[in-house]
């Protein structure tokens, strides 16, 4: 064979082996509807997870007294602002002449169609709902008062607020007002409680929240709507179940229907509620598990669904026209100190023992509690202990939550006095509040 003819055959051998190799590593063309295998393991199933892991929303035991103190304290805020919006009526006549767009009249209505709901997001394995249901009503305020849709930061919330954890939490509007928050590009979500990163500004601030009822339970269908229209998405408890998770396309749901369930279990997930339809008799809602569950991540739920509207609330951010008057937040802060005092004083002194970081070992408690959890000898102290004992009160671990507690107090008599009186179930049943 003459040396023309083997390389002429080595190269046709090179050639065949680039066109397999190219057909193997082929792409899906844009458009195509094929899917390649990177892009199937990128498909959420956050849906799909064990409900305890997805589902962590958990109302305060005294939610009617929260709501309550809340809402008059928002009441009281809401006469600070109008002083400040007033003035600037009387210098702008045509202020507030354009007609909101939502009215409960309307047979249906979809905040998402005027542009003040982002897509829907995905909290992954971690029971954030809590964040991401707050932080939905919140950007919903920002376009409404500031016309700029923010990705704001569940991230922020969850390991800065004190709010909850990735096991449950309540609704962290009170540090969106006292303390502000960030965008998901400057602090992104990992769905992990991680250390907080104090060092990132929050330059996004609420003004105000407040229940939609006064007792914080679930609102009519008229107050839910009224509450849409004045202030955008609000954020709301609902029973999830097995059945909730399984709304979605590869389930074969018949989205023609609303979901309609009346699960008798207590509420236990997060959403947000962004419009409705009386024609479906049913609310218009943002999910936080992906895209893939509902449409898109969101869903029509029954009025009378699951328990839907529990401890509904809705946070007003500043508006865009006119300033706040001078002093607003600082006197913000200190309304906030006297409304934390109404509490008892067992309950302020656990509160204190949460928010108060030590680093070094310098909380001088008991060698055998710093030799169970050494991390907080190193970093957190207090904070760090009260920690442990806010996931051994929601595991069910009273005695040794209690105990804990009145570790982190040292040697403050009062305090583990005034703990130690309440009692091991009241102790435990406050700290699954946090």
């Amino acid at each position: 064979m003459s040396i023309k003819a083997i390389w002429l055959g080595v190269v046709l051998m090179f050639c065949v082996a680039c066109l397999i190799g190219c057909s193997r590593n082929k792409q899906p063309a844009a458009g195509s509807g094929e899917k390649s295998p990177k892009h199937e393991e990128a498909v959420s199933v956050t849906y799909e997870a064990p409900l305890e892991a997805i589902a962590g929303f958990k109302k305060p035991d005294d939610i009617a007294v929260v709501a309550k103190r809340q809402n008059a304290f928002a009441e009281s805020l809401s006469k600070q602002e109008m002083k400040a919006r007033s003035a600037y009526a009387r210098q702008n006549p045509s202020f507030g002449a354009v007609q909101n767009v939502c009215s409960p009249d309307l047979k249906a209505f979809d905040w998402k169609e005027h542009g003040r709901v982002s897509d829907a997001k995905d909290q992954g394995l971690c029971g954030a709902c809590w964040a991401f249901a707050t932080d939905a009503a919140f950007e919903g305020s920002m376009a409404g008062r500031k016309s700029q849709l923010v990705n704001a930061s569940e991230q922020e919330l969850l390991s800065c607020s004190t709010a909850g954890s990735c096991r449950s939490g309540f609704w962290a509007f009170d540090y969106l007002q006292n303390h502000g928050t960030t965008t998901t590009d400057a602090y992104p979500y990992t769905g992990k409680q991680d250390a907080c990163r104090s060092e990132i500004s929050t330059p996004l601030r609420s003004e105000k929240w407040a229940f939609v009822r006064s007792d914080g339970g679930i609102p009519t269908t008229e107050e839910l709507k009224t509450a849409l229209c004045n202030h955008g998405p609000i954020a709301v408890g609902i029973t999830a179940t097995v059945v909730f998770q399984r709304y979605t396309k590869n389930n074969g749901y018949d989205f023609s229907k609303p979901f309609n369930e009346h699960s008798s279990s207590q509420t236990n997930h997060a959403i947000t509620v962004v419009g409705w339809d009386d024609d479906k008799h049913a609310w218009k809602v943002k999910n936080s598990w992906g895209t893939n569950w509902g449409l898109n991540g969101f869903g029509w739920v029954d009025y009378d669904s699951n328990h839907i509207g529990d401890a509904a609330a809705w946070v007003d951010v500043p508006e865009k026209e006119y300033a706040l008057p001078a002093g607003y937040y600082s006197q913000l802060i200190q309304q906030s100190v006297v409304l934390a005092k109404q509490k008892p004083q067992w309950q302020q002194d656990i509160d204190w023992a949460i928010t108060n970081s030590d680093s070094g070992g310098s909380v001088n408690c008991p060698d055998k509690y710093l030799a169970t959890y050494p991390e907080c000898a190193l970093r957190g102290g207090r904070s760090c202990l009260m920690s442990k004992a806010i996931a051994l009160a929601k595991a069910g671990d009273c005695n040794s939550a209690l105990s804990i507690a009145l570790i982190t107090q040292c040697h403050n008599n009062a305090a583990r006095s005034g703990i130690d009186a309440a009692g091991q179930q009241d102790i435990c049943a406050f700290l699954r509040t946090k």
